[in-house]
């Protein structure tokens, strides 16, 4: 069993789709992105209802502002870490922490913490360890990588493509780097070094494109002078 891996543009992180016999989501995006995701499917000739599970990287609001909509929309169930779980069910979302000062400036426009933003989310099934996802008709597998936040995981297929969430960010023209949010830089590392040592290739961000191998080692590299 085999799978492509779609890119749906929208709003500010992208989300992605996991085509093999059955479609896995990966990410919402932010909040009014259900339509983008909605017509992208449809672009490329898959039904709402043929959508088996819904993934959470993390509980950033940029990945899950739209994963109510989402969920009516298609009526499958949400996968997230334990630690993204917790957070997101008390409605705030995971704890954004800045490592650098354009972090401390980019942060500054992300939704407050607010009463009028609240909204709570239960996910229907929270992992803490690797987990296959052949049930869901993809043959690929869930291993938690944390650092961005602690609820933080990365999806891998059989073919060596992982996405991985916020782990390292790419805005033009900057070079790809570590995440500008960071709860732990040294999580951070080790999390996108077990990627490296499960033989993953290519690396797809929900802020910026494709990288490869290659250039994670040069990342990792360059962090540790």
């Amino acid at each position: 069993m085999s799978q492509n891996i779609q890119t749906f543009i929208g709003g500010f992180a992208k989300a992605f789709a996991l085509v093999g016999r059955s479609t896995i989501l990966v990410d919402c995006g932010p909040k009014g992105n259900s339509f983008t995701m909605e017509k992208a499917l449809n672009d490329i000739g898959i039904k709402p209802s043929e959508v088996s599970l819904i993934v959470l990287t993390h509980g950033h609001w940029d990945h899950v502002g739209s994963l109510s909509a989402l969920r009516v929309l298609t009526g499958a169930p949400v996968l997230c870490h334990k630690n993204a779980a917790a957070a997101l069910e008390e409605g705030w979302g995971e704890e954004i922490i800045p490592r650098t000062v354009p972090a401390r400036v980019m942060t500054r426009f992300a939704p407050k913490n607010t009463e009028k933003n609240r909204r709570p989310i239960k996910a229907d099934i929270t992992v803490t360890e690797e987990t296959d996802l052949a049930a869901y008709g993809v043959a690929a597998k869930i291993l938690p990588t944390p650092g961005h936040t602690s609820g933080s995981l990365s999806v891998i297929t059989d073919e060596k493509e992982a996405i991985i969430g916020d782990l390292i960010m790419k805005f033009p023209p900057l070079k790809p780097a570590l995440s500008l949010l960071s709860n732990n830089v040294d999580d951070l590392k080790a999390s996108l070094r077990k990627l490296l040592d499960a033989g993953v290739q290519n690396f797809h961000l929900a802020h910026g494109g494709m990288i490869t191998r290659k250039a994670v080692e040069e990342i990792l590299a360059k962090s540790s002078r």
